[in-house]
């Protein structure tokens, strides 16, 4: 089942995702091969023409022409809105609220890392911008182990809300990856005194966190299960996803919202050879298609002139 993280005064329901294999992933601790709802059936086509509607229409059988082909019923995906260039955009059509059993309120975009990488000196920048804030809209950024851990991993919840995030203004939000605690066998080592969330700030009522930075909370750091066995550690050492999840939270209307997220860059100091700027196009960044509200587009490439 899926993982519930509160922060706050807005509550917002994060979930312990699941690194992709290729754009499929594996459990992750959600409940395995639930499936999306079936699109309704179509329409009986009139002669000769094709039926408008679902998949699956039955075509019609009056007139010498025959009766046409059902139609697909395939929403297309929402189209890019934003304004920024050399970037991704992130278009998420979610319907809320989020919760445990809704599947259709998040969806999952990330760097899939083969073999794992080391981040225990990492720390992870994200330039990221809102097209359209939103209290009732977050995003989560998060590293996380692959199977072998159980995909335990470390997230860290943001509201959109418009104060702190104007539309279509870049921040930076840096994400402390070396300061969170050790595992057994991890081959770094915590800075002294410090219980993790590097630079990003709790989120307690009347916390306007550092200068320049949206509030935000100390990392939610989950265990793994391997082999029906719970309780296996984050492991810094051993990451195999680094990624966002884009969504609609608790409070959210049970109707659809368009959440919608850019991205200019992403640098992780600490790691060799994991900058990205999107310049050219995704660079890897994928949609994890594994639990994804219907219709989302893989991130939209909007390349620097």
């Amino acid at each position: 089942m899926r993982t519930l993280i509160t922060l706050g005064v807005v509550s917002m329901v994060g979930v312990a995702g699941m690194v992709a294999c290729g754009d499929d992933s594996g459990d992750g601790g959600n409940v395995a091969g639930t499936g999306g709802s079936a699109g309704a059936a179509g329409a009986a086509g009139a002669a000769g023409a094709a039926g408008a509607g679902g998949s699956g229409g039955v075509a019609g059988s009056s007139g010498t022409g025959g009766g046409g082909a059902g139609g697909t019923g395939v929403v297309p995906p929402p189209p890019a809105a934003g304004t920024c260039t050399g970037c991704l955009e992130l278009v998420v059509p979610a319907t809320g609220p989020n919760s445990a059993t809704n599947l259709a309120d998040q969806a999952i975009f990330q760097f899939n890392l083969a073999p794992l990488v080391d981040f225990s000196d990492a720390v992870v920048t994200w330039r990221i911008a809102s097209v359209a804030p939103d209290a009732n809209h977050f995003f989560q950024l998060f590293v996380q182990n692959g199977a072998n851990q159980g995909y335990a991993g470390a997230y860290y919840l943001f509201p959109l809300v418009p104060a702190n995030f104007p539309a279509n203004t870049f921040q930076e939000l840096s994400i402390d990856i070396s300061a969170l605690a050790a595992a057994p066998g991890d081959a770094g080592v915590p800075d002294a005194g410090d219980v993790g969330g590097g630079d990003i700030p709790d989120a307690s009522a009347g916390d306007a966190g550092d200068a320049g930075v949206p509030p935000g909370p100390v990392p939610n750091v989950t265990t793994g299960t391997v082999a029906g066995v719970p309780g296996v550690p984050f492991d810094k050492s051993q990451i195999a996803a680094v990624g966002i999840i884009v969504g609609v939270g608790q409070a959210a209307p049970a109707t659809p919202a368009i959440v919608r997220v850019q991205l200019d860059s992403v640098n992780i100091s600490g790691v060799t050879g994991q900058n990205h700027t999107f310049d050219a196009g995704a660079e890897g960044f994928v949609l994890n298609t594994y639990e994804m509200p219907p219709s989302t587009p893989a991130p939209y490439s909007r390349p620097a002139p």
